[in-house]
Order: structure tokens, then C-alpha cells, then sequence
């Protein structure tokens, strides 16, 4: 599944996967580009991996995973940036993933 925000040359696709093989729904949440809603809906590989590729220009992004109906900021996540993304505190106390695209 591919969504971009905008055509946009800058942009890079960044792959965000997270591995939960018995979950019935993944949704990936966050604030990206121009986009900004709740959730968008991941698939799952055979593999047991749920997917999703962003087209994202370079910056600071915060998400979370939905993991049947639970919030995740844990490390069951990995996405192409993977040196770029640490989990910091967001303003209501939580935890969110951040990544650096560069």
C-alpha cells in the first residue's frame, strides 16, 4: 500500500513495518506532510509483518502503532530509516516513535 501526500521530488518512501503475526488489525498513526489524521490502515504479509510505505519529505515525524485497538511505541517496530527513529515523551505524557527523514 503506497500513499503520498503530495508529488512532491524531496519526497523518499519510507517502508514502516511492525511485526504482530497474531493481531487482526495494524493501523500506523501520525502526523505526516500534509496529511494529518488518526490512523491508516497496514497490511499484513504472510510473514506475520503489517506494512505500510509513506512518501515523506524530510523532517520530524511522530507515530504510533494501533495494535487491536492498543497503542504500541515499542521496538516491534522498524521501518527504511531505522537509524533515524528513537521513541520520545509527546505533550500528553505518552510515548511516541519519532524519525528523522533525511
Amino acid at each position: 500500500m503506497l500513499f503520498t501526500s503530495k508529488q512532491n521530488k524531496s519526497a523518499r518512501p519510507v517502508l514502516f513495518s511492525y511485526m504482530a503475526p497474531n493481531a487482526r488489525e495494524v493501523f500506523l498513526g501520525g502526523t505526516f506532510n500534509d496529511w494529518n489524521s488518526n490512523t491508516i490502515g497496514m497490511l499484513k504479509g504472510r510473514d506475520g509483518a503489517w506494512t505500510v510505505t509513506l512518501h515523506l519529505t524530510p523532517g520530524r515525524y511522530e507515530y504510533k502503532f494501533f495494535v487491536d485497538g492498543d497503542w504500541k511505541c515499542d521496538e516491534g517496530c522498524d521501518h527504511s530509516y531505522r537509524d533515524h527513529c528513537s521513541c520520545v515523551v509527546n505533550s500528553f505524557g505518552t510515548t511516541n516513535r519519532v524519525i528523522d527523514v533525511v
